[in-house]
C-alpha cells in the first residue's frame, strides 16, 4: 500500500463551505429547496423553473449544459452540465499537495484507458474526507435536481494527469464504478484536452471543451461513454468523484 501522505497545509483537509467556487456556494440554500422539491414532486419540471424565478436563476446562473444548440432547457436535455464547483485559491493549494505525490497507473483497469492518478482514499484520507464532504453540500442537490438521483456512495475520488505521453489517443469507455462522475479542472494552461461525450441512444458526440480552473463538468459515468481528448503540451491535472446509487 503506499504510505500516507502528511498535508503540506493541514487546513487543505479541513471542511468548509468556503472552499466552494463563490459562484456556486451562495445558490446552494436555493439548490437545497429545489432538490426538496424533486424529492417531493418525484422531479421537477422546466415550468417549475419559469414559475420561481429565484429557482430558475440559481440553477441556470452557475449551471451550463453541454451539447445543446438552443441553450439550457430549450431541447431535450444531454445530461452534460458543467459548473463553478471550487474556489481557485483552494485549487492552488491541492496543486501544492499534488506536487509532494506520486502518481501510479491502475493495474487492474483496461490498459487503454490507464492514466496515472493518486487514490486519495489510499494517500491521504482526511483529504479523502474533506472532498467528499463538499461534494455532498454542493453537488448532492444538483444530482437530485438534474438527474432526479442521490449519489449516496463515494467510491472513489483521485487526482489524474493528463500529459502527451499518456493520451496519444483517447478511448471510449464507461465509468462503470460509477452513477455520477464530477471531473474538476486543476489547471487550464496546457494545450488540448477536453472530453468527448456520447449520449445514450441516437444522439450525436459532442466535445465538453477545456473548463476554467475550477471548474466541473458532471455526467453519468456509467451510462454515458466518454474519453479525454489528447493533450499535446504541458499537463492537464484533473480531480474525478466516482460516485454510486449504491454499495
Amino acid at each position: 500500500m503506499t504510505a500516507s501522505h502528511v498535508l503540506l497545509k493541514a487546513s487543505t483537509a479541513i471542511p468548509s463551505k468556503d472552499k466552494l467556487h463563490p459562484a456556486l456556494k451562495d445558490r446552494i440554500p436555493i439548490l437545497e429547496q429545489m432538490a426538496q422539491a424533486a424529492e417531493d414532486r418525484h422531479g421537477l419540471i422546466l415550468s417549475d423553473l419559469h414559475n420561481r424565478l429565484d429557482w430558475f436563476d440559481a440553477l441556470t446562473k452557475p449551471v451550463k449544459e453541454h451539447g445543446l444548440k438552443l441553450g439550457f432547457g430549450f431541447e431535450g436535455s444531454t445530461g452534460v452540465y458543467s459548473f463553478p464547483f471550487l474556489r481557485p485559491e483552494y485549487v492552488e493549494d491541492l496543486l501544492n499537495e499534488i506536487a509532494a505525490m506520486s502518481f501510479e497507473v491502475n493495474e487492474e483497469e483496461d490498459a487503454l484507458v490507464q492514466i496515472p492518478e493518486i487514490t486519495l482514499q489510499d494517500n491521504c484520507r482526511s483529504l479523502h474526507d474533506c472532498l467528499h464532504s463538499l461534494f455532498q453540500y454542493a453537488v448532492k442537490p444538483l444530482a437530485a435536481i438534474l438527474y432526479g438521483l442521490e449519489p449516496a456512495y463515494m467510491q472513489s475520488i483521485q487526482f489524474a494527469q493528463y500529459t502527451p505521453e499518456n493520451t496519444a489517443h483517447g478511448h471510449w469507455h464507461h465509468d462503470k464504478d460509477s452513477d455520477i462522475t464530477l471531473v474538476v479542472a486543476l489547471t487550464d494552461h496546457h494545450e488540448g484536452g477536453g472530453t468527448m461525450v456520447k449520449p445514450q441512444g441516437l444522439g450525436e458526440a459532442f466535445e465538453v471543451p477545456q473548463l476554467p480552473v475550477g471548474h466541473a463538468m458532471l455526467f453519468q459515468g456509467s451510462r454515458m461513454l466518454h474519453y479525454g481528448l489528447p493533450v499535446t503540451e504541458g499537463a492537464r491535472n484533473l480531480l474525478v468523484f466516482w460516485s454510486t446509487l449504491r454499495p
